[in-house]
């Protein structure tokens, strides 16, 4: 269940593509070679992982996790529908779906999934800003190095 959530983290997260180590990468617009510092590559790689490892054992975090899974069991829906379903959908698309469906789910009421997907959207709001200092610094270590570089932090996760 921890790869499920991680890669959902993904999906929300990741928003570039860049090849990176000492190697070249190549630009496919302007067919330009860039390298990057090996050395500035292992620090911010070294600090990305402090931080993302504190946040996956915040308490926030762990119980957003909770929160996310039942939400998403009371749907009944398959993972490839939740996948495709919630993760590019809107608060009121998500709502829309199971005040449809209700019968299908196991909400006692739309109110209740009402109130838990707003609960689940606060908490990923508070995580948000509770680690911040990683988000910024998620977003500038793509940019630079790639979104494959930034999911081997994620995955060797698991693993830890």
């Amino acid at each position: 269940m921890k790869l499920l959530y991680t890669l959902s983290f993904l999906i929300f997260s990741l928003n570039s593509i860049a090849q990176t180590t000492e190697e070249k990468s190549v630009d496919a617009t302007t067919e330009k070679a860039t390298t990057f510092n090996q050395e500035e590559y292992e620090m911010e790689l070294t600090k990305l992982r402090h931080l993302y490892a504190k946040m996956i054992n915040s308490e926030s975090y762990i119980k957003q996790l909770e929160t996310g899974k039942e939400f998403m069991i009371k749907t009944n829906m398959s993972m490839e529908e939740i996948r495709y379903f919630f993760f590019p959908k809107k608060e009121t698309e998500i709502l829309d779906w199971i005040k449809n469906n209700l019968e299908k789910t196991d909400f006692q009421s739309y109110e209740t999934a009402e109130i838990q997907l707003k609960y689940f959207i606060d908490s990923n709001e508070k995580i948000a800003l509770e680690n911040k200092e990683f988000l910024e610094l998620q977003s500038v270590f793509i940019e630079k190095y790639g979104k494959e570089k930034m999911l081997k932090i994620y995955l060797d996760s698991l693993y830890d």
